[in-house]
């Protein structure tokens, strides 16, 4: 009796509490190795994989393990429940694997076994969404795992998915744009694969949620390309495409002007022009298709003309005529070709003004000489003896018997270099080079008449 009262009372002793994941007999700690009765052995312990919640996308395959820790001699039974329902398998779609069962050879009691079962939930729906648990029992008694909470996501699907729009310039663009999902997609909206939105930096672009609607105002030719509609959630993202189309009336960026050239030189005609649809440019000369030849080339989509080596003939009216589908325009410009450039007759003629210039004070000089010599002259009044013993007297010398009396120098004098050195000639008539001469003391060349 005092045995069996000191026996229990040392078991006593040694009991604790055991609370939550410790009381799994898997679990290598100190509460794990007290007797099992303690904490309702020999039924069974009950513990499921995932622990506490798992998230799935519809459409996919979802696996439930639980594991029962038993007597190796107990008659194990799993059941599976969502909610308060139990799962009735063979009239669902879903399916259970085999009971398997292995030997715990680290439990401290030998015919410890550990059953599992798996639970297959097949091509999932929203209607799988919920809280399962797996239910096992036996001889002793039932056991349940703890409830794990299935989210089921559902990719985004369009409700309301964008259509093409053609629209002019100037007006409102309005792209729709809805869609549905678990959890609720997040719509966005993209430009050419990017965010690039010129009508958002020019605060052009309004999106109404409520609506399920993107507006653009004023719509620009910039404005048009392809804009994507993203309906994004954790499950998965959906993209849908559309395009906007502007149409614009042809207009001329800048006003054409008329142009100057020489011949030989390169004349540019410029037409700069913008539409949508891409317009079609022709270009006339005098009202008349444009012959072109090898001389002419037209670039930048046909906006710019460029002849080279221009003549004379080429010299005109240009008419540049753009058009689409909503009309055209067209808008004219003079072309005049001029006679080349002379590079050689503005310095001729300047070296003619000078070398009349030139040749004018040589006369002048020539005058003044003959004046200076008659008023300067020391035999001016003296008869031809008295200056032959003037000469004399002095040492002078005039070469070749030379006559400086008024008389002789009115009709001999020469005072070119070759007279000068030995024959003075002072005749009223130089020789003048270039045609010109000297009239009245002054050069004048038949140029310049």
């Amino acid at each position: 009796m005092w045995f069996i009262l000191i026996l229990l009372s040392g078991v006593a002793a040694t009991q604790q509490p055991c609370v939550g994941r410790d009381c799994h007999p898997l679990k290598k700690t100190e509460t794990s190795r007290l007797p099992l009765w303690t904490r309702g052995y020999p039924k069974p312990v009950v513990q499921m994989e995932p622990a506490t919640e798992k998230v799935v996308t519809k459409g996919t395959t979802v696996l439930l393990q639980c594991n029962a820790v038993a007597p190796a001699d107990s008659r194990v039974r799993f059941l599976w429940k969502k909610g308060r329902r139990t799962i009735d398998l063979p009239m669902s779609k879903n399916h259970v694997s085999d009971v398997t069962s292995r030997v715990l050879n680290d439990s401290t009691i030998s015919d410890l076994t550990e059953f599992t079962q798996v639970l297959y939930l097949v091509d999932i729906e929203d209607a799988d969404q919920g809280d399962y648990k797996c239910v096992v029992n036996n001889t002793h008694g039932t056991g349940s795992s703890k409830k794990v909470h299935i989210v089921v996501q559902v990719a985004p699907t369009f409700t309301l998915t964008p259509t093409n729009v053609t629209i002019k310039a100037g007006s409102t663009a309005r792209l729709e744009c809805a869609a549905i999902g678990t959890p609720t997609p997040e719509i966005s909206w993209t430009k050419d694969g990017g965010d690039n939105f010129p009508a958002a930096s020019e605060r052009r672009m309004h999106v109404m949620p409520s609506e399920n609607t993107f507006y653009i105002t004023n719509v620009k030719v910039e404005d048009m390309g392809v804009y994507s509609c993203r309906a994004k959630n954790p499950a998965a993202e959906v993209v849908a495409n559309v395009s906007l189309t502007v149409l614009q009336y042809p207009q001329f960026l800048r006003q054409m002007t008329d142009t100057v050239s020489f011949v030989g030189e390169t004349a540019r005609l410029e037409c700069s022009a913008s539409a949508s649809p891409k317009p079609i440019l022709t270009w006339t000369r005098d009202r008349l298709p444009l012959h072109m030849t090898e001389r002419h080339f037209l670039t930048a989509d046909s906006q710019l003309l460029i002849i080279v080596k221009t003549n004379v003939d080429d010299s005109g009216v240009y008419t540049c005529q753009i058009s689409n589908e909503l009309g055209s325009i067209n808008q004219s410009m003079s072309l005049s070709v001029k006679p080349p450039r002379s590079t050689f007759l503005p310095f001729a003629v300047d070296w003619l003004l000078v070398l009349t210039i030139t040749m004018g004070l040589v006369c002048m000089g020539v005058a003044g000489l003959l004046v200076y010599l008659w008023t300067s002259s020391p035999y001016t009044d003296y008869t031809k003896e008295e200056r032959l013993k003037q000469e004399q007297k002095t040492g002078d010398v005039v070469t070749g018997q030379t006559d400086l009396s008024p008389t002789a120098m009115s009709g001999q004098t020469d005072l070119s270099p070759t007279a000068m050195s030995g024959q003075t000639d002072l005749s009223p008539t130089p020789d003048v080079a270039f045609d010109g001469k000297c009239v009245n003391d002054q050069f004048v060349n038949p140029i310049y008449r």
